[in-house]
């Protein structure tokens, strides 16, 4: 068949520009600093379990919608999550965007490292009506406000604000709500203080939550719920040096809890608490990554 010479001349070029667009798909990831591409997160992560998040749209005031590591040592705890979870992820600056399939599912905030302080602490982000008079109600139940609320309201406005003994999340108003749900995205939230009662106290009555409690192990489990749903828990800690940290520390949705504590240690982490029988969480692990920071995996909620 006679194509003419436009149509060869067509095909030429198209040709050559095919091999520009191969060249240009080859090099991005090398000039990008930070960047993973998706195929290669997908090579070397524990888990090939790519694209399976999806958003949740319905979050109303008194819920968590995002979560940040702030961690000394950003990139060891990048590539544990990566390879841990399936994740991908850009680095742009001091902050890491971490993603699971198309969608953003949490954030790393590099600090400077500080031999006095925890390496690696997660900052869940808690959608309010208003941010400047929760963290004013805060200030008169006995919390700090850590960072003074900074931004546009009903945009982008948000504050950090710690309970009396210490453990800290960010409050943020307008139309943030970034959640994902499904396997291997952050599905729960828990509260592991030294003093039940003190932190408790605090955040039910900041954000209006109930209480309910599951007994699990030797001691009950505070439940909190937002409206009737539940939306973290509440956990004494153990006394060790780490355990004096009061902090929330986010859980994972795992298929298989035993088969990730495997694949976790196999990358470095440690297994520090382990609830094969949890009465909320069904299975449930506490994993100390490389980095230092705490992260759950459990069966679901």
């Amino acid at each position: 068949m006679d194509l003419g010479t436009d149509s060869l001349g067509n095909m030429k070029a198209q040709a050559g520009h095919n091999r520009i667009s191969d060249r240009l798909i080859e090099l991005m990831p090398a000039r990008t600093a930070g960047f993973r591409t998706m195929d290669q997160e997908s090579q070397q992560s524990g888990y090939k379990n790519m694209g399976r998040a999806r958003r949740e749209l319905s979050a109303a005031p008194g819920s968590f919608v995002w979560h940040d590591l702030y961690s000394s040592d950003a990139e060891e705890s990048g590539a544990f999550l990566r390879n841990m979870f399936g994740w991908y992820s850009k680095t742009l600056g001091r902050r890491t965007l971490l993603t699971c399939g198309a969608l953003h599912t949490a954030g790393i905030v590099s600090v400077a490292k500080d031999p006095t302080s925890h390496p690696g602490l997660w900052r869940p982000h808690l959608r309010v009506a208003n941010v400047d008079e929760c963290a004013a109600r805060a200030r008169k139940l006995g919390g700090r406000v850590v960072k003074a609320p900074e931004g546009i309201p009903g945009l982008d406005r948000h504050a950090e604000i710690a309970d009396p003994i210490g453990a800290s999340l960010v409050i943020a108003d307008g139309t943030l709500d970034r959640r994902t749900v499904g396997e291997s995205t952050i599905s729960w939230d828990e509260l592991h203080t030294s003093d039940p009662r003190v932190s408790g106290t605090f955040w039910t009555s900041l954000f209006g939550w109930s209480t309910d409690w599951v007994v699990s192990g030797k001691e009950p489990v505070a439940v909190f719920l937002n409206g009737g749903t539940r939306v973290a828990s509440m956990r004494r800690t153990a006394n060790t040096l780490f355990d004096r940290v009061d902090r929330w520390v986010p859980y994972i949705q795992m298929a298989q809890v035993e088969n990730a504590c495997a694949i976790a240690t196999g990358l470095g982490a440690v297994v520090t608490a382990r609830f094969p029988k949890d009465a909320l969480l069904n299975d449930a692990a506490i994993l100390r990554e490389p980095g230092g920071a705490e992260i759950g995996v459990c069966g679901g909620v």
